[in-house]
């Protein structure tokens, strides 16, 4: 009976609690009213609360070769989430934690077709291009200022803590192969150090004009919300949204033929969001987007010469910045964490390409 009154009482909290959360209502606001509010909202970071970031990635990238061509595509994969907290109210107090967990590839020749982009592997050049040396590739590259030594292939996992200005990094590094793992703690600033940071924090105010919030809605939806004492801003942007931005984006470079060169195709759902929660003091911004678009776009590289070109993209991304966040539960103490060797070599990520 003990155990059943404990599961009503959890349920009956759980139920008041809901209860209690605030209701989004929708307010009716001019465009002057938006620009004004949104000016009067203060960045800062005082430490009193704590500031988080949770963010994740999913994207897929397809360069297309030229058809006819033997450089082929370029694929670019990319996968991965990370969070940041910090707690920064009391040095002895501080705490900083961050969690990573990312990959990446890159598939193709890379070199070819970048060779074959700059117009040096394309055409009646394509056949040159074919009989250069690899040193000969990389002079021309190194000319451009293009360095592609890098690993085609890479993860990162593992954690950091930042006890009272010292850190403590778990990471395991894996590139093209070759697998490093860190398990090591090193002092990153003092006590002095952290106060003056905390000394150099500055608030600032958002600049936004009546024309800005008139530029936002040409190319985006915004709806204004009350949520208990808070206001709650929303952007969405449409697919012919988007089409219009990318007009007015190259539009604003003068380029009007590559504007009418570009062709977007939507392959599948489309999505992006962005809120900005704020009362005096800016309290959430959020975004989440996902897009799977083909973009087909000739690039005029002289009279005799253009260079078409596909881009496939499909991606999905999340982000969340709350000032007044929360520190994850059950993070270890720096008692805790005696195991991990003193030193931060990071040279050791060197090591691992």
């Amino acid at each position: 009976m003990k155990k059943f009154l404990s599961f009503i009482t959890l349920i009956l909290v759980s139920i008041f609690l809901v209860a209690c959360e605030p209701k989004k209502k929708e307010v009716e606001l001019t465009k002057q009213e938006v620009a004004t509010m949104a000016s009067a909202v203060e960045v800062s970071v005082d430490g009193s609360d704590v500031v988080s970031l949770e963010s994740d990635i999913d994207l897929k990238v397809v360069l297309k070769g030229a058809e006819g061509s033997t450089v082929g595509d370029i694929e670019l994969t990319a996968k991965g989430e990370i969070g940041l907290y910090a707690d920064l109210e009391e040095f002895s107090s501080s705490y900083i934690y961050g969690k990573i967990d990312a990959n990446y590839e890159i598939k193709g020749n890379l070199e070819d077709f970048i060779l074959a982009l700059m117009g040096m592997g394309e055409g009646m050049a394509e056949e040159r291009a074919e009989e250069m040396t690899e040193d000969e590739k990389a002079a021309v590259l190194a000319m451009l200022g293009i360095n592609l030594d890098f690993p085609k292939k890479g993860s990162v996992a593992g954690n950091v803590y930042v006890i009272a200005g010292v850190a403590y990094v778990d990471l395991t590094i894996i590139t093209d192969g070759t697998e490093v793992k860190m398990k090591r703690y090193e002092e990153v600033f003092t006590e002095a150090e952290f106060n003056n940071f905390k000394a150099e924090l500055t608030s600032e105010k958002l600049e936004v004009s009546e024309l800005d919030v008139e530029e936002l809605l040409e190319v985006a939806n915004l709806k204004t919300y009350k949520v208990g004492d808070a206001n709650l801003f929303e952007i969405s942007l449409r697919k012919e949204d988007l089409d219009k931005a990318i007009e007015n984006a190259l539009a604003e470079f003068g380029d009007k033929e590559m504007a009418d060169d570009v062709t977007l195709t939507h392959e599948g759902d489309f999505a992006a969001n962005f809120s900005i929660k704020f009362q005096e003091a800016l309290e959430q911004v959020k975004a989440d987007a996902k897009a799977d678009l083909e973009i087909a776009l000739t690039i005029a590289m002289s009279e005799d010469m253009n260079i078409a070109r596909e881009i496939s993209i499909d991606a999905k991304f999340n982000f969340d910045l709350n000032f007044k966040g929360k520190m994850p539960k059950g993070l270890p103490k720096a008692a805790d964490l005696k195991d991990y060797e003193h030193g931060l070599d990071f040279d050791l990520f060197g090591a691992a390409q």
